[in-house]
């Protein structure tokens, strides 16, 4: 068999056992300067998993992810895949018929957004969308649409068990391409594919990996975008680190990396 193990590649089971190896270890070193290690970030991805089951996520659910970088979009696409779900994210940028599109195509019924994005729904047909979790900013009110509180964003109890284990070829995302010949095609993507991919970005043409546990990989793309999930996943799939950044800025660009420990970008 020469399929990886899925303790190997499935998210779910290499936070859970990085959080267990080595706790104190730094995951990610937030923009404005915070660090979240291992055992925390399983901490937070476990109360968003839960809070994420009150309005109704089951395994292999749509979930839809309409965020700008940051820690609450990184801790919700390892929260929604805790669960098994899937990570289906939206272009910050889509407005009008592209967003309509994709909230049609993927058939979610939750969206987790930031508030500022919230009122763009309002002029777009919301098939099966019911509910909203906002994760900051204030929220619009949106016809036909519920709007969650603090309660659907990260709860004290602990996740429901999943109804099977998650295998490495379970989709794990769906990401919407530019739609330059069309309307945007949603890809699926399962654990393997991105895992793979994520590894061949940080490996040499033999398949030597040219990373280990102790560096730390710059995200500055956005992570709606495949480009900005396969750093996240190449160091989680080592036990190594992020520094997660909201966009690219030449202005900044050496600060953050010397301020961050950054080696890899």
């Amino acid at each position: 068999n020469l399929a990886p193990r899925r303790e190997d590649v499935v998210q779910r089971y290499l936070i859970e056992r990085w959080a267990a190896e080595c706790g104190d270890r730094v995951y990610a070193v937030l923009e404005d300067g915070g660090r979240l290690t291992y055992a925390e970030l399983l901490r937070q991805v476990r109360s968003t998993a839960a809070g994420l089951q009150a309005p109704g996520v089951r395994q292999g659910d749509h979930v839809l992810v309409w965020l700008p970088n940051g820690p609450g979009c990184l801790r919700t696409w390892f929260a929604i895949n805790y669960l098994g779900a899937v990570c289906v994210t939206i272009n910050t940028a889509y407005k009008g018929g592209l967003l309509e599109h994709v909230v049609r195509n993927s058939g979610a019924r939750v969206l987790v957004t930031a508030g500022a994005l919230l009122e763009r729904l309002s002029a777009v047909d919301l098939s099966k969308l019911e509910k909203a979790v906002v994760l900051s900013g204030a929220a619009a009110h949106v016809q036909g649409l519920e709007v969650l509180g603090r309660g659907a964003r990260e709860r004290d109890d602990e996740p429901g068990p999943l109804e099977r284990p998650i295998e490495p070829w379970d989709t794990q995302c769906i990401f919407y391409t530019s739609g330059t010949t069309g309307p945007s095609k949603g890809v699926l993507s399962s654990y393997l594919h991105l895992w793979t991919m994520a590894r061949f970005t940080v490996s040499s043409r033999e398949g030597e990996l040219l990373v280990n546990a102790g560096d730390r990989y710059m995200v500055n793309l956005p992570l709606f975008h495949a480009g900005g999930l396969a750093p996240p996943t190449a160091m989680l799939s080592i036990g190594g680190s992020i520094s997660l950044v909201g966009t690219f800025d030449t202005a900044t660009f050496w600060r953050r990396v010397a301020g961050s420990g950054t080696t890899v970008g």
